[in-house]
């Protein structure tokens, strides 16, 4: 109140509007290269991985991903899911476009550095989950990484690395 002993309210209300600019002002294209291994050749199964990338799936599209690549269970074989993103990918994604990689499956750390070329992600069609012969190792896909020249690059493991927050850490 005022020293006369008045009152007065003051209501402020702030709406927010959505903003104007659409994903497709953003970027030209978006593409999704998304894995998911519950049957493996010759090793022990994951639960829930094939479920994790399909509903990846899902959501990407609803965010408007008009290129979406899914390899699941026995189709995620180290050859396809080295032709995808060594080879495909590469040569899809310009300078104006965002990327996702999710891979969902069993991972493996050898133990002997904390080095990316030691931490791998397991294909559908490994001999054993301790074969370094048969994996993928994140340094392949960081070299992968440094081909894409896309806007925005995003990767993401549903797969269990230990030490890997240790290295990232360490990398910043």
């Amino acid at each position: 109140g005022d020293e006369n002993g008045n009152q007065s309210d003051i209501f402020l209300s702030i709406e927010r509007g959505k903003p104007d600019i659409q994903v497709s002002q953003l970027y030209q294209k978006s593409i999704a290269v998304i894995i998911g291994i519950d049957d493996y050749e010759n090793c022990p199964g994951v639960k829930y991985a094939v479920h994790g990338a399909q509903n990846i799936q899902e959501k990407l599209k609803k965010l408007g991903f008009d290129d979406v690549y899914v390899l699941l269970d026995r189709e995620a074989s180290k050859e396809r899911i080295y032709y995808e993103l060594c080879y495909k990918l590469p040569l899809k994604a310009g300078p104006n476009d965002r990327v996702v990689i999710y891979f969902a499956g069993h991972s493996y750390e050898d133990g002997s550095s904390d080095d990316l070329k030691h931490k791998f992600i397991i294909p559908a069609n490994a001999k054993t989950l301790q074969s370094s012969y048969n994996e993928l190792s994140l340094a392949f896909i960081k070299d992968i990484f440094d081909r894409i020249t896309a806007k925005h690059l995003l990767c993401v493991f549903d797969a269990c690395f230990s030490g890997l927050d240790r290295y990232l850490q360490s990398a910043q």
